[in-house]
């Protein structure tokens, strides 16, 4: 409901709460994706070019690989795993508050 050209308080109200609530919940987790992206690019520089590739599609068989090359790439690998899971949890949260936040724009 609209009064003299302002947003009624419940409403207003409800959208600063949105707000609140997605900055509590999304930014703590955009920081978590930034840091586990900065992890992965750390951990590829450690290894040769070509097993960039072969890490993000999961086609790396280490156990043939010299042991520091091995360990580097499985590094490689746990970093990279752990940003994909960040990033589905974070565009799972994404999606979710845009959903409620259509749900409650509706009314």
């Amino acid at each position: 409901m609209i009064q003299s050209g302002a947003p009624s308080a419940s409403k207003d109200n409800t959208l600063q709460n949105m707000l609140k609530m997605q900055t509590e919940t999304l930014l703590p987790r955009y920081q978590q994706e930034v840091e586990y992206s900065k992890a992965y690019t750390d951990a590829l520089k450690d290894i040769p070019s070509e097993y960039k590739d072969k890490i993000e599609s999961s086609g790396v068989d280490i156990e043939a690989l010299p042991g520091d090359l091995a360990e580097k790439i499985q590094k490689a690998i746990n970093a990279n795993e752990k940003l994909k899971s960040s990033e589905k949890q974070l565009a799972f949260k994404l999606i979710h508050k845009r959903r409620v936040g259509f749900y409650v724009g509706s009314f």
